[in-house]
Formats: structure tokens, C-alpha cells, sequence
């Protein structure tokens, strides 16, 4: 669930994924943003609370969009990983600009180097 929701806040004009991508790493994280609060106080964590906020009445109708979406690539064979997930590339993680998500066709083991697919700020995916 904690990745729908992400997915879903992703979404929503307005907020920023540099501050939304350390806030759900944290612990507790994904809880607080659900509620509306954050645990950086920061220009830009106040503008997208206000804009997570704003959205919430339509946070269903995005949740429904993000569960198809999920569904269509789980039935094409691909994983999509986002920050949240175990699997999410460590070296990615210690970039400021990470991605939103890495997709795979198949499997990978944590221990292998997958090729991978990540997208993220609107930029067009490309091979790792």
C-alpha cells in the first residue's frame, strides 16, 4: 500500500519529489505524510503538504488511475520499484536527483545487476 500511496502523491501537481522521496524513506514517514505532516520543515515541504492537501479530495480517482497502471505492467511482466521497496537500487538512493522508479522484465536477485528501466521528473526512460 505504502507504494500505491506514493505513486498516487507523485501525481499530484505541486509537490516536490525532492522532498517527497527522503520524507517516505524516513521512518514513520509514509504515515505522516498520509496525515498531512512532515518531518522537514522546509519551503518546499510546506508547499507540497499544502498541495498533498488540496488533492485530497481526489486522491481516490489517483489511486484507482496508479492500481491500473500497476496492474497493466504486473501483467506485462514488469516489477516497478520505487524508493520504499528493499530492491530499490542502493547507488541510486545517494543521488539527489534519484529516480521515482526502476522497472525490470523478470526477475532480479538483490545480489545481480539488473538492467533496469528508471524514470522519474519527466525524463524519458533509458537503459542503466
Amino acid at each position: 500500500m505504502d507504494q500505491v500511496d506514493l505513486l498516487v502523491m507523485c501525481r499530484v501537481r505541486g509537490v516536490s519529489w525532492n522532498f517527497l522521496a527522503p520524507e517516505a524513506q524516513r521512518p514513520d514517514g509514509m504515515e505522516r505524510l498520509r496525515a498531512g505532516r512532515a518531518a522537514e520543515e522546509s519551503p518546499e515541504a510546506s508547499k507540497s503538504l499544502a498541495a498533498l492537501a488540496a488533492a485530497r479530495d481526489d486522491l481516490g480517482e489517483r489511486q484507482r488511475i496508479v492500481e491500473g497502471l500497476l496492474e497493466g505492467t504486473k501483467a506485462d511482466g514488469i516489477q516497478l520499484t520505487t524508493v520504499l521497496d528493499e530492491d530499490y537500487p542502493v547507488n541510486l538512493r545517494t543521488i539527489f536527483n534519484l529516480p521515482r522508479s526502476c522497472s525490470t522484465r523478470g526477475h532480479c536477485a538483490r545480489t545481480t545487476r539488473c538492467p533496469s528501466r528508471s524514470s522519474g521528473h519527466g525524463r524519458r526512460a533509458r537503459t542503466a
